[in-house]
């Protein structure tokens, strides 16, 4: 009969790197040590796989107002990043629930888009293609990234949209004369 592996108490404060995340139980290493183990996912910080209560409200609310601007082309995967760093939740948990919840938001989103014809076939052929390609690298490349340069790659990502977002509203705004009104069809 094989013997169970023995339960070790780590002081509080214990620096652990979440190697498999698991609803019950997690795969933890601590670096410092070199040790690897499990821990009961509710018993450690930073391994919350999942929210209720007023964080799951305010997850649902906040991912409604996101995907509500995702057509102005703020995007949706960086700041849900965000939103889930900010519930308390475990990095890893937010790349499925991006991809949960653009597979329910892109379809509906680009009704209005096709319809008006305001989209070019030859760059939607060039992104389907590319994007088979680019989620194959990004499951090799950004799998094995540490999340702490995900959430720095990300962090760089939404300040440089925002800084783009600025300079277009100003540059449109100069470029309306002084006292003419935007036209509504611009």
């Amino acid at each position: 009969m094989a013997e169970a592996a023995a339960i070790a108490t780590l002081p509080p404060g214990t620096v652990l790197e979440l190697v498999d995340p698991g609803r019950e139980w997690s795969s933890v290493q601590v670096p410092a040590a070199g040790q690897s183990g499990f821990v009961q996912t509710s018993a450690v910080d930073g391994i919350v796989l999942g929210v209720t209560g007023t964080k799951l409200a305010l997850g649902l609310v906040g991912s409604f107002l996101l995907g509500s601007i995702m057509p102005l082309g703020i995007g949706y995967y960086a700041p849900c990043m965000v939103l889930v760093a900010m519930l308390g939740m475990n990095l890893r948990v937010a790349f499925p629930i991006m991809m949960g919840a653009c597979a329910f938001l892109m379809p509906i989103s680009s009704i209005k888009f096709i319809r008006a014809g305001r989209y070019s076939l030859k760059t939607t052929i060039g992104m389907a293609i590319g994007g088979v390609f680019g989620s194959a690298l990004a499951l090799v490349v950004v799998k094995s990234l540490p999340l702490y340069y995900v959430m720095w790659l990300v962090t760089f990502v939404i300040i440089y949209t925002g800084v783009s977002l600025l300079r277009t509203a100003a540059r449109e705004k100069a470029a309306v004369a002084p006292g003419q009104a935007p036209s509504a069809a611009g």
